[in-house]
């Protein structure tokens, strides 16, 4: 595993190796927290830029869809191998 992240520079290789070994419950929780935020309390307080914390929303919700997708495959790749 270690290898395969290798490619990853800094913090961001730490932040998905974080993810990938803790699962991506990790993702929804921070979902949970930054989507309602940036679509309903934002666009309401005049010194919260709406437009950048949907821009991160929607980020992290692709983020959430290839670390889906990538514990879907190494699971199916240890099964049938």
């Amino acid at each position: 595993m270690k290898r395969e992240l290798g490619a990853f520079v800094g913090g961001l290789g730490t932040f998905a190796a974080t993810l990938w070994h803790f699962g991506i419950a990790n993702i929804a929780e921070l979902q949970s927290v930054l989507i309602p935020l940036a679509f309903t309390v934002a666009p309401r307080v005049p010194y919260l830029d709406a437009a950048t914390l949907q821009k991160a929303a929607v980020s992290l919700t692709v983020v959430f869809i290839v670390f889906t997708a990538g514990k879907i495959a190494a699971d199916a790749a240890r099964r049938f191998n």
